[in-house]
């Protein structure tokens, strides 16, 4: 009977890394086409709250199974430097644009502090565990402050969902309780929405699916708003 389930449970597990990935870039393209496009279709803004929980979760799967740590932060820098003109034209109508800064800020702001946290787990082991602790609470409100300043996308409320699904990725409910604290409690409107998207989170199996595309996804981001940039000024 337990090995009837378990079968069960793993057809149910049907989302790989691809399908997650697939799933944010479409629900991202929904909701930057309704912002730019179609402010005033709400679903579309509905639909796009899945995109940046799925993205912090990769986030945490990527640098959990990364071979290059280094390598995996430069790819994030790289692009949060590429997508910058092109998330200012589309949002902003500018090249150079104060109000805010693209999203692979924040993501690499939250991998940026994933490595920092283990680097202190494994380097504090001597000291006390309240001391430790503090340094971790420490670091993470650092880096959310930092995020704050920069204005980066989701700023301080992204690395506290990034850091929650880091600290609390093997047990779901707790994961689930926290993510609804930041995205209805602390952001509110239709952030609530953005609950919806760890469903596909919990039926995540584990497994990378098709590795052909690594870098269509990063690419996508830039050029998709740039796509979007044009058809704004072409409407106008």
């Amino acid at each position: 009977m337990e090995k009837k389930c378990s079968g069960i449970w793993n057809r149910i597990r049907v989302f790989d890394t691809f399908k997650l990935k697939m799933l944010a870039v479409i629900s991202m393209s929904i909701d930057h086409a309704g912002a730019v496009l179609m402010p005033e279709c709400i679903w579309m803004r509905i639909i796009g709250r899945l995109a940046f929980p799925i993205y912090c979760f990769l986030l945490v799967q990527g640098f959990r199974n990364t071979y290059n740590i280094k390598k995996y932060i430069g790819r994030l820098a790289l692009f949060a430097a590429v997508s910058e003109i092109p998330f200012n034209l589309a949002f902003y109508g500018a090249i150079i644009a104060k109000e805010s800064r693209n999203v692979f800020f924040t993501l690499l702001l939250g991998l940026l502090l994933l490595e920092l946290i283990t680097l202190l787990r494994t380097y504090g082991k001597t000291i006390s565990p309240v001391m430790n602790g503090a340094l971790e609470g420490a670091a993470v409100l650092s880096f959310a402050l930092a995020a704050e300043v920069l204005k980066s996308d989701y700023s301080f409320y992204g690395i506290l969902m990034i850091y929650c699904f880091f600290l609390l990725e093997n047990n779901f409910f707790m994961n689930l309780l926290f993510q609804a604290l930041i995205n209805i409690r602390l952001m509110g409107y239709i952030q609530g929405f953005a609950l919806a998207a760890m469903l596909p989170v919990y039926l995540y199996n584990g497994s990378m699916g098709c590795k052909k595309y690594k870098y269509f996804f990063y690419w996508y981001y830039p050029v998709h708003l740039i796509l979007i940039w044009f058809i704004a000024v072409s409407m106008s």
